[in-house]
């Protein structure tokens, strides 16, 4: 008998037969998930899932969309994918807003479990559901990181003396039940100092929508998922098409580097058998050869598995075979080991070692004493050599020798001498000068007239002294632009800012020499149509405009039409999540925390919008069609409405606009272009999306009279 075998029908690990059949349709290939799919269907009682069940059904949907449509189960289906795909939606855009946050207040993070694979493998935020997102930070940032999630509007989840029991999170939630889980450890079950070291160091870097992010490598998503997926009993079924997803993903899986972490974490015995109720399931995600180079590695632990086996009453010849083999091989020391017995509770600090993020002002916090003499400092150590530009200090000597000695990486807590620093009281740099440089704006901007456009700029400090600002000063640093006429006069001196380094309570803000920032500048269109100039500037605020020193700052050429001749729009990102399911439109406005459906004849508007077809050819295809009256302006009515609810913008787009005539057929009747707006989310993430819908329409649409 294989010990794989044995541990297939001995481990605690058990799976529900429907979710099984689900994970098979899942993660199988060709043809035998459609078999699975086949069986599911007979099998299915979607009144009877748990939440756990209920959270495979999205990637269900997904793939067997077309399969479930000849179904009675099909419009619940959907009912379930909308729900995820709003709850999800709001889970990430109220995290991404507060991961902004912390990047800008220089705190390192790294994303993980279901907004990672999301993120990475997906692309689409409905089909792994979640119920918050996870992120894992530096111990030494928490106090900072949770006053940002608070000011962002999240709330620890249980009462504030609950916090001490937390080893290695602490759970937030917002006002719309969307949690924010902020660990100092990745895992529960290995809270030890330097633990996480190897994650950190293995980070990958992915884009998500414009915004650079951290994520775990595939090795350690996997460690992760299985982990926390197996913590709970009954064990929750989305970690293995977690596992399955990576696994199909990634071209090689470093299983060594998955044990190893393991084995460092004392979590062997978890990671094995949870990975060998995967290759249960499915061999193609896990096969034997995997499991079995483990053993091979890790002689100790297939002896312990060996002796399990033994003492749980198994006594095939293969496995005492196997045993003696070992036991012959390994050293009296090795034998005499403990390999699974779990370590004491470190709750001592992470590693303190991270260097200065770039794109990012550095900031030192300093502590006062009952005289508001500076009696100590919070920085990264990188950054001692800058205390003497950046305060006023008594004695350089004594500067000196206090900061000798120290490392240069990491960061922590020094102690001063009263008098010895201050902070400045004359904000006026040495020198004023910077490199500007327009990143994604064409030399000529054609807006229409009250129109909002935003460029990314990057802008550099060439200087060789700090832009700085003290806490409670008035002089942050600012991108701006003025807005000319075309000869060069001025029209309007101060337009809008764009922060590059603003000053915060009890702290320097500092942007070193050679630092370069990457920010977005909103430009606004004047009301009267012409020609403009938008002349790039960065200020100090009330001390000076650095142009009055340097005269090569960027310019862009401006041209302003009157609305009437901008017939095309777009939607009005960021902030606006839309996903077509059949010839309906969901669409998220996740700043308002609205949500919207669009049916029939509404559909196909907002996506012949999307395609580039402009509002008077919009109106032309559907008088082509005759299906409105054309006095009754039915077209016009359905896009205002979508103009006024600010989900869509004016947009100059008609040079790309699609090929081709834009056709429309009757097969919606005289169904009437709406917009529907339904109740706010909390209310409808609180309605259960099985049995508190309605069973034809599925939800959001509450139970009619007659569901039974």
């Amino acid at each position: 008998m294989n010990v794989l075998d044995y541990f297939d029908e001995a481990c605690d690990y058990k799976i529900e037969p429907q979710q099984k059949l689900m994970l098979e349709s899942l993660i199988l290939p060709a043809p035998l998930d459609k078999e699975g799919f086949s069986h599911w269907l007979v099998e299915i009682d979607l009144d009877a899932m748990d939440y756990p069940t209920l959270r495979l059904c999205s990637p269900l949907l997904k793939k067997f969309g077309s399969a479930l449509a000849r179904t009675p189960y099909y419009e619940r289906m959907k009912g379930i994918y909308r729900y995820f795909h709003l709850r999800n939606t709001l889970i990430a855009s109220a995290g991404r807003r507060a991961l902004i946050g912390m990047l800008d207040a220089g705190i390192d993070v790294v994303l993980f479990k279901g907004i990672a694979i999301s993120l990475k493998y997906h692309g689409n935020i409905a089909i792994r559901p979640m119920t918050d997102i996870d992120v894992l930070i530096r111990r030494e940032s928490l106090p900072q990181a949770e006053e940002l999630l608070r000011q962002y509007g999240y709330r620890y989840n249980y009462p504030e003396e609950k916090k001490i029991t937390d080893v290695h999170s602490h759970d937030y939630i917002n006002a719309n039940n969307s949690g924010f889980d902020l660990h100092w450890y990745s895992l529960y079950e290995s809270p030890h100092a330097g633990i996480d070291d190897g994650i950190w160091e293995r980070a990958e870097f992915l884009d998500w929508d414009g915004l650079v992010v951290k994520v775990m490598a595939p090795e350690d998503l996997l460690l992760t998922s299985i982990v926390s997926g197996v913590r709970d009993y009954p064990i929750r079924p989305h970690w293995i098409h977690d596992v399955a997803t990576i696994v199909h993903s990634e071209p090689v899986i470093p299983w060594a580097k998955v044990w190893e972490e393991a084995r460092n974490r004392d979590l062997r015995e978890q990671v094995f058998i949870a990975l060998n109720l995967v290759r249960g399931i499915s061999k193609e995600i896990i096969p034997e050869n995997v499991l079995e180079n483990i053993l091979e590695s890790d002689l100790e632990f297939y002896r312990h598995l060996l002796k399990l086996a033994i003492a749980e009453g198994q006594t095939h010849e293969s496995i005492k075979a196997k045993l003696d083999e070992i036991e012959a091989v390994l050293s009296p020391a090795e034998k005499c080991s403990r390999p699974f017995a779990s370590g004491g509770v470190n709750l001592s600090g992470a590693n303190l070692s991270g260097a200065n993020l770039s794109g990012v002002p550095g900031r030192i916090r300093y502590f006062l004493d009952e005289n508001k003499a500076i009696k100590g400092l919070l920085l990264k150590w990188r950054h001692l050599p800058l205390l003497a530009e950046l305060f006023d200090v008594s004695d350089r000597q004594a500067l000196n020798d206090l900061v000798a000695n120290h490392p240069t990486q990491g960061r922590g807590h020094l102690a001063v001498p009263p008098g010895l620093l201050a902070t400045k009281l004359n904000p006026t740099l040495q020198t004023y000068g910077a490199r500007i440089a327009v990143v994604d704006a064409p030399p000529r901007l054609v807006l229409s007239a009250g129109q909002i456009v935003e460029i990314t700029v990057e802008v550099e400090n060439n200087t060789a002294c700090c832009w700085s600002v003290v806490g409670g000063s008035l002089a942050g640093f600012n991108l701006s632009y003025h807005l000319l006429y075309e000869d060069g006069k001025v029209l309007i001196w101060d337009m809008p800012r764009s922060n590059l380094c603003n000053p915060i309570i009890s702290h320097v803000s500092f942007i070193e020499p050679s630092q370069v920032l990457t920010c977005k500048l909103k430009v606004v269109a004047p009301s009267e149509p012409g020609r403009y100039i938008v002349q790039l500037d960065l200020v100090q605020e009330s001390v000076r405009w650095f142009a009055q020193e340097v005269r090569q700052f960027p310019r862009i050429d401006l041209e302003v039409l009157p609305k009437e001749r901008l017939d095309y729009y777009a939607v009005n990102s960021p902030g606006i999540v839309h996903e077509n399911m059949d010839d309906e439109t969901v669409i998220i406005n996740t700043r308002k925390g609205a949500y919207y459906t669009a049916s029939g004849y509404a559909s196909l508007i907002w996506n012949a919008i999307l395609d580039g077809y402009g509002e008077s050819r919009i109106i032309s295809a559907f008088a082509a069609a005759a299906i409105f009256p054309a006095d009754e302006r039915v077209i016009e009515r359905f896009i205002d409405s979508l103009v006024a609810e600010r989900l869509i913008k004016p947009s100059e787009t008609g040079e790309t606009g699609p090929r081709g005539d834009l056709r429309v057929d009757g097969r919606f009747g005289t169904l009437v272009p709406a917009l529907t707006r339904h109740p706010e989310p909390r209310d409808l993430i609180a309605m259960d999306p099985v049995r508190g819908a309605s069973k034809q329409a599925g939800w959001p649409h509450p139970p009619a009279a007659n569901d039974s």
